[in-house]
């Protein structure tokens, strides 16, 4: 089913809107049907806010030991986004990557405060407050 959905995913806006809501709520539970389409969910310029939300979502609720660094590499290359509500979105999925994988809150954590200290990323600092 995961492999489907995925597939159904590459469709207009309006209806992977509608399959990335079902797949964020199956991936909560089960997670290991979409892990192997890990790449699909990652971030294109062109998606609409909508689905960078949703997409941040899945991304979070598919972090397992296995791809924890894959993720939080991709989730820093968002953090210099000229969107300033998606940079506070990653920085939230940063923080539930970090819940949600012990081993690695502290390495999120100093990923936060680095980017705290660079005065070029308001959005960051926005958030953190």
């Amino acid at each position: 089913i995961g492999k489907a959905l995925v597939r159904i995913l590459r469709n207009a806006r309006e209806i992977q809107y509608v399959v990335l809501q079902a797949i964020a709520t199956m991936a909560t539970e089960r997670p290991q049907l979409f892990i192997p389409f890990l790449a699909d969910f990652y971030i294109k310029a062109t998606d609409p806010h909508f689905c960078r939300s949703l997409k941040l979502q899945v991304l979070t609720a598919l972090t397992v030991d296995d791809n924890v660094d894959m993720i939080l590499r991709e989730l820093q290359t968002y953090i210099s986004h000229g969107d300033k509500e998606f940079v506070c979105d990653t920085v939230r999925a940063v923080g539930r990557v970090a819940d949600a994988q012990p081993d690695v809150a502290e390495k999120c954590v100093s990923g936060l405060v680095a980017l705290l200290q660079c005065s070029t990323v308001e959005s960051v600092t926005d958030t953190a407050v």
